[in-house]
């Protein structure tokens, strides 16, 4: 990862900066972490709330392509704000090395490559494809089990259709509208 000074920036804790999210599994904590960092540190003008929002809107991306229905952005931005003020706190003391400062450090690095959850509570419900509940439940277990596949192109086409008879249907109605308006005026 570039940055102004030609090398990637080196977050305690978490590693290097990064200006997007890769892969095919949902972000990881430590993920959502880099990104979080890089839009702090390396964007002028940025404040805590800016760069989460930035962040989440990455994540947010992500999730919709795996269909899987989330939490309100909000609630999602403070979860990543708690997330970082814990770090801030064990970041006070990165010099200390008493076994209790050591063991905080531990506790914080144990999930950060577990799965940044920002599934709607009512996301088993919510979601009708059984494909899709799956690859959340396995997301969700140590190490993301899974990956996301490509574009499921039926499904697709099939939405398309969808989408476009939505739209004709509504065309039909505001023409009926219309009509019905224009023969009230004689």
């Amino acid at each position: 990862m570039e940055t102004r000074s030609g090398t990637a920036e080196v977050i305690f804790l978490v590693g290097n900066t990064s200006k997007k999210i890769d892969g095919n599994k949902l972000p990881s904590n430590r993920e959502v972490l880099k990104v979080f960092f890089h839009a702090l540190r390396r964007e002028k003008g940025s404040t805590i709330r800016s760069s989460a929002t930035k962040a989440i809107q990455l994540v947010e991306e992500f999730w919709q392509k795996a269909r899987i229905p989330v939490k309100r952005t909000q609630k999602s931005i403070e979860k990543l704000e708690s997330i970082y003020r814990n770090w801030e706190k064990i970041a006070k003391n990165e010099t200390r090395r008493t076994p209790r400062q050591i063991e905080k450090e531990r506790l914080f690095v144990e999930p950060l490559d577990n799965l940044f959850d920002i599934a709607h509570n009512d996301a088993d419900k919510l979601i009708t494809i059984e494909e899709d509940k799956q690859f959340l439940k396995a997301q969700r277990q140590k190490g993301r089990i899974g990956y996301m596949g490509s574009v499921d192109v039926s499904l697709a086409q099939k939405e398309a259709r969808i989408e476009l008879r939505r739209l004709e249907e509504e065309n039909r109605h505001e023409k009926a509208v219309e009509e019905i308006d224009t023969l009230g005026k004689y």
